[in-house]
């Protein structure tokens, strides 16, 4: 498959590969070899980056939360945590969804691969605190 002659930093362009690669063949059946091999690099060169294949994982799903936690942050500045008017529902919404599309590869993989979520570890715990601030703002 190696076709990555991406613009960005070499970080950038692991995450990019691990995305691809946990999303298609699953996080559990994909090691930091073959990312290594997509990527056309030694495994220690993607070491020397990532520490460990959760450690790469966490990279991937931080900005996810990050943005997702700001989109509840905003709404909560804007009219406190209460019960959300309809507007402010529809605008919650719209906002969330924003995220979700900026970062559709990272959802699909979650959504193909259950293991990769089992193998967030504590970051399991904050999506969790995420999911519940986003549906208490939506049902009151």
């Amino acid at each position: 498959m190696r076709v990555h002659h991406h613009s960005g930093t070499t970080r950038e362009r692991i995450r990019e590969v691990a995305v691809e690669l946990f999303g298609s063949r699953g996080y559990e059946k994909t090691s930091l070899r073959e990312i290594a091999d997509e990527l056309g690099v030694t495994k220690a060169a993607l070491y020397y980056h990532y520490r460990s294949k959760e450690e790469l994982l966490t990279s991937i799903v931080e900005p996810v939360m990050a943005d997702m936690t700001a989109v509840l942050d905003r709404v909560d500045e804007a009219v406190g945590p209460a019960d959300l008017d309809p507007e402010s529902k529809r605008q919650l919404l719209e906002d969330y969804l924003d995220v979700l599309l900026r970062h559709r590869r990272v959802c699909e993989m979650f959504a193909r691969d259950a293991a990769s979520m089992a193998a967030m570890g504590p970051l399991w715990d904050e999506a969790i605190k995420i999911n519940t601030r986003m549906l208490e703002r939506l049902s009151g």
